[in-house]
């Protein structure tokens, strides 16, 4: 017996069974061009990338939703508006038979790499996408679905709009406040003390420098973290859940770093940060800076070392490949306002952090309900 193309999930006032079409029957693929030799002007430019530019002419008027030719293929872009693309991006248009809202939803339920060309860089054409078959119900459901559809898109665009003003909001503040141009004041409203230049070895106690030597065996209960498990302000362990045992570290003389430590990428990628929560190992990308917490907090030492990326960088541009010793890191100086001031500030920052993760989580879960509708919503 045939299965009939009806979705999971479904409006109740709908019952009609779905059509089975190919993209080449619904709808006609436009190719991008080249844009360098058009002036400036008011028309937006696009490649899979997005936004690129604003010229004088436009390649299409209207409602259409764009694919990648080449590069980035599986982020289809719906656009309303008058616009060109680039040759890398391709836009749709003289749709029959559906709405391209609809049309929208139905290009990212699809699995754009299953149809790549190239061994390289990922590339489609014209005809393997016109070839693709779709399953398409009658123009009221698909208006209902795309409708409802677009409100969860709004919210979603709404919500990254909101992070970048904070994210952005957070880099003026952060800047003003390490330029000394915001300072905070005492319980009694008097300015605290000036800034003063130090060397990491005033107040940090310890730098840790861990082993060359990776453990053979990467089974047990001491976390081992490399750059990739890094991800905000604190570590807990590995992602990969990869752990060390403590006879090997007893045996190979490993370092463990204690809680609260700041580890801090000295090569490659320098200036990468967080704070240890659970005791842990690395390998030898990282330098453990273990403060002396009656100088420094170590919240406040995380917002200034990642800060300071750009000088460490600078500093490691003699070697070939960029790195910099536990001698290099005991002289690196910064600046310091006394250690209530440092809280202050460290509370401050802390405080924008955990609103941008609130926003990034709602970003996250509105993006997952959403995917879960596209897998139900459609045939």
């Amino acid at each position: 017996m045939e299965k009939l193309l009806v979705p999971k999930l479904r409006f109740p006032e709908f019952k009609s069974v779905w059509d089975e079409r190919f993209i080449g029957n619904i709808l006609k693929i436009g190719s991008g061009k080249d844009y360098k030799h058009l002036n400036t002007g008011i028309y937006s430019v696009y490649g899979t990338g997005g936004y690129m530019t604003s010229v004088d002419e436009y390649l299409y008027d209207g409602e259409s939703v764009c694919i990648g030719r080449k590069g980035t293929i599986d982020k289809p872009v719906y656009l309303n508006e008058k616009f060109w693309t680039v040759d890398t991006l391709f836009y749709t248009h003289s749709f029959k038979g559906v709405l391209p809202r609809f049309v929208f939803s139905l290009f990212q339920k699809i699995n754009w790499y299953k149809y790549n060309e190239a061994s390289g860089v990922p590339s489609l054409s014209k005809g393997t996408i016109e070839k693709i078959k779709l399953n398409i119900p009658q123009l009221e459901e698909q208006q209902k679905i795309a409708t409802f559809l677009t409100v969860i898109d709004t919210k979603i665009i709404q919500l990254n709009d909101k992070k970048s003003l904070l994210e952005e909001y957070k880099k003026g503040v952060t800047q003003k406040i390490f330029r000394q141009e915001l300072r905070f004041k005492d319980g009694n409203g008097n300015v605290y003390p000036e800034w003063i230049e130090k060397r990491l070895k005033d107040f940090v106690k310890d730098f840790i420098v861990p082993m060359r030597d990776k453990p053979k065996d990467l089974i047990g209960d001491i976390p081992w973290c490399r750059i990739e498990d890094f991800d905000g302000m604190y570590l807990y362990g590995s992602k990969s859940n990869q752990g060390v045992s403590l006879e090997t570290v007893s045996n190979m003389n490993l370092k463990v770093y204690p809680i609260n430590t700041l580890l801090v990428s000295c090569s490659a990628n320098l200036g990468v940060c967080s704070i240890v929560k659970k005791k842990l190992i690395t390998n030898q990308t990282f330098i453990g800076l273990v403060p002396n917490e009656l100088e420094i907090n170590v919240e406040f030492l995380y917002y200034t070392m990642k800060l300071s990326s750009r000088k460490l960088n600078v500093l490691s541009s003699g070697t070939t490949i960029a790195y910099l010793s536990r001698q290099q890191f005991e002289e690196f100086k910064v600046e310091v306002p006394c250690l209530n001031e440092q809280v202050k500030i460290a509370n401050f920052l802390t405080a924008i952090d955990k609103k941008i993760e609130l926003v990034q989580t709602q970003i996250d879960n509105t993006t997952s309900f959403k995917k879960g509708l596209l897998q139900q919503m459609f045939v």
